[in-house]
């Protein structure tokens, strides 16, 4: 078992991803670009990112991966609000999302303020 299998930041972020990727088989129509293709990369990066910095050896590798895996959550909210300004995805879901993104974004930043204080 790995560091990041005991995080509630990690599943919860994968438990958004599913639901992020989910949520892109049931767009109103056709994204522009490659709009799902970089949601889904930008949502599953994170707990990707969790996993890998909880891994590292060091508190200064694992903070790093934990800024690019609040990173990837910054891109993955910023393309919600594409698809809901897009009126590719109804409110109700973006909501959905976006809450959920908002709990994960709180959860990382006390994980990394508890990281750094150590």
């Amino acid at each position: 078992m790995s560091k990041s299998d005991g995080l509630r930041v990690y599943h919860g972020s994968r438990e958004l991803a599913e639901q992020v990727i989910e949520a892109m088989r049931h767009l109103r129509r056709r994204p522009p670009g490659d709009l799902r293709d970089q949601i889904e990369r930008s949502a599953n990066s994170v707990p990707a990112n969790i996993a890998e910095g909880m891994g590292r050896g060091t508190r200064d590798d694992s903070l790093r991966f934990l800024r690019q895996a609040r990173s990837s959550l910054d891109e993955t909210r910023h393309h919600l609000r594409v698809c809901v300004n897009d009126k590719l995805m109804n409110v109700k879901t973006f909501y959905r999302l976006w809450n959920r993104s908002s709990a994960i974004q709180r959860m990382l930043a006390s994980l990394m303020f508890e990281m750094g204080r150590e």
